[in-house]
Order: C-alpha cells, then structure tokens, then sequence
C-alpha cells in the first residue's frame, strides 16, 4: 500500500514539475514577443524613434528593426516561433518591433488578433507618426531614388537585370531598362545627373505598381479605421511628424509615462532633422501636386478630430490637423515634358489613375527643397 502511495505520489509530482516547465516556457516565449510596436508611417521618422528606445536602459537592444512579420506574407506563413526566434532572449527587457509598413498593410491588424490572445493584445501598446501625406509619398519617393542611385554608382559591373533585381532599384527603373543588354550609359565613368536620368521621375513612379502602393500609405483615414477595430485607442500613442521634430523633448517624456519606463532617455537624446533635399530629382509639378492635395483633402481636421476623438489618458500632445495646400513640397511651375515614343505618354499623369504606364523618366533632373 505504502509503495502504491509512494508512485502515486511521484507519478503526481513529475506532472507538477512537468506543468511548472511548460507554464515557464510558454512565458519565457511570450516574454520574448514584443510589447512596444512602432507601426508608421513609413519616412515619418521611425528609424530615429526606434533607435532612442533601443538605446534605452529598459529595452532589449536588438540591432534589426524592422521585422516586417505581420505585413510580409512570407514571414507571418514561417508561424510563432520563427518570429521568437527574431529577437534575443531580454528575459524582463521591454521588446520592440519597428515595422513602419505595419499601419498601412491591411492584413496586419488582422493577424495580430488571430496570433495574440485577447489578453496578450491587451497589453501591447501602439506608435504611430503621422506625416503630411503629400510630404511622406514624396519622401518615400526621394528615399528610393537615393538608394537606387548609390546601389548603380557602386555596382557599374552588374547587369541590368541584377540591378532590376535590386531592392534598391527594382521599384526605380523602368521596363525599358531590363529590356536592354546593358546599362543605357556606362555607370563607371556616368555622372549622378546621368545616372539619375535612367530612374522614374516620381509622376512615372506614381504610375507603377510601387508608386501607387506608395499612394495609399497616406491614405491614414482609411488604415485608421482598420486598427481601432483591433485595438483599443488608449493603446495607441499618435503624434504628429512636425510636433515630434519640434518638441521632441516633451514627446518623449509624455511616452516615457505612456510605456510605463522607470528611468528617463539615455543622455543627449535628440532626433535628427529631415533630409532638405535631394540632388538629381526632377521634381514635382504644380499640376501634380495640386492633384495630390486634393487626393489627402479628408486626411485635414476630419483626420485630426477622428484621432482625439475616445482618447482618454490625454497623454498624447494635441495633434494639428495637416493642410496640404500649405506643407506639401514646393512644385516647379514649368519643367520639360517626359520624353517618351508617343504623344500620349508624354503628359504629366494623374495620381489617381491606377493602370500602371511605361513611361521614361525625365530628361532634366534638378533640386528640389522638400
């Protein structure tokens, strides 16, 4: 009797001790979830805003910023523990994604309710910057053609295709590009002027389908709606791009409070100004940007009055509403026509008009302040 009682005994204990291990993983993987998202919008400052809270005592300081889980299908299909596996064990440490494109992907609200539970989702808290949405198309314009520039400067040996195929450019050359045997100039002895003109202008790029996925993002009225049926609008800390870069100071005391962090920023905390220019870019016509402005008419004080409306921690600064026909960038009243094989690829295109057009870039790339 006294030896059934003894395995009974040890059978009992090893389930506890077996339970206590399960229950210990299960919250050492939830632990390594983040808790911190900051999901856009893309060229609103994110990566800077990323950097300050990875320099932060309480933050787990994990190097790759973007984990593009939830918005990239590839990624989300590798399942839960593929995206453990992304960020180091910080045991207590606060935990970060910094997914820019998160806002506007509409699968992602959806996916974060059906990874987290209830009462996981519950606890994540929620970034947002918002930027004039004809300013942030045109920066994620400028950004592109940047990095397409220096990926052809420093690779004149590769083939049109590779650099078709580049992450940098492959959003920035047009087709006639790939269907060449090799570079329309020699881009070892090519000049950035000359280089530049083998990119899209940012009409054509409003025409492919980059450019126009790149409209979209300002379409905040549209991805707002779509999160606050996911979460709760006191998880979610909204500012506007021109209130962070003017009162950074007390944009990050007041998320201090939001995040529930013990100690302050780190020392000489400071977010770097927006780049002004960008050499080489033919630039915007007033036609354009008149097309643009009126595009993001309802992302003014409806947009403004929507994001205060059911915010109840007041921890958020006041969020003015933006005024497109006063922020967007500066136009250039007169610039040469895109040359093109036809009189009808040859005018300035609509923004709004989504089929996608094969058109050349333009001729004459000047500077143009943002």
């Amino acid at each position: 009797m006294n030896a059934v009682f003894l395995l009974f005994v040890l059978c009992t204990l090893r389930d506890v001790i077996s339970a206590a291990n399960n229950t210990a993983k299960k919250l050492s993987h939830e632990s390594s979830l983040p808790s911190v998202f900051i999901i856009g919008a893309m060229k609103a400052g994110t990566t800077s805003l990323s950097q300050i809270f990875r320099a932060h005592d309480e933050f787990c300081h994990d190097n790759l910023k973007e984990k593009n889980f939830f918005s990239f299908d590839q990624n989300y299909k590798h399942g839960k523990q593929w995206y453990i596996k992304t960020f180091p064990d910080c045991g207590a440490s606060v935990t970060l994604d910094a997914t820019p494109t998160y806002f506007s992907d509409p699968e992602t609200p959806k996916r974060l309710k059906e990874f987290f539970s209830p009462q996981e989702l519950r606890r994540k808290k929620f970034v947002l910057i918002l930027r004039e949405p004809v300013s942030r198309l045109y920066s994620e314009y400028q950004f592109r053609h940047r990095g397409c520039l220096r990926y052809l400067k420093s690779h004149p040996s590769s083939s049109t295709t590779d650099h078709m195929q580049s992450p940098f450019c492959m959003r920035m050359l047009p087709d006639t590009y790939t269907k060449s045997k090799k570079p329309f100039v020699d881009i070892s002895t090519a000049t950035m002027e000359q280089l530049a003109k083998q990119l899209l202008d940012f009409p054509s790029f409003l025409q492919v389908d980059h450019g126009l996925t790149a409209m979209k993002r300002s379409d905040y009225h549209e991805h707002w709606a779509r999160w606050l049926e996911v979460v709760r609008r006191d998880q979610l800390f909204v500012v506007n791009f021109k209130t962070l870069i003017s009162q950074s100071n007390d944009v990050l005391s007041r998320l201090r409070v939001f995040l529930h962090l013990e100690s302050d920023w780190s020392a000489n905390t400071t977010l770097p100004k927006p780049i002004s220019h960008v050499d080489y870019d033919s630039g915007m016509s007033c036609d354009l940007r008149a097309q643009l402005v009126k595009r993001y008419e309802r992302e003014g004080p409806q947009l403004a009055k929507d994001i205060s409306a059911g915010l109840i921690n007041k921890l958020e600064p006041p969020f003015p509403a933006f005024d497109p026909a006063l922020e967007a960038p500066p136009c250039i009243k007169s610039r040469p026509k895109i040359p093109s094989s036809s009189s009808s690829n040859s005018s300035t295109p609509s923004p709004g008009n989504s089929k996608q057009k094969k058109t050349q870039p333009s001729s004459s790339p000047t500077k143009l302040v943002k």
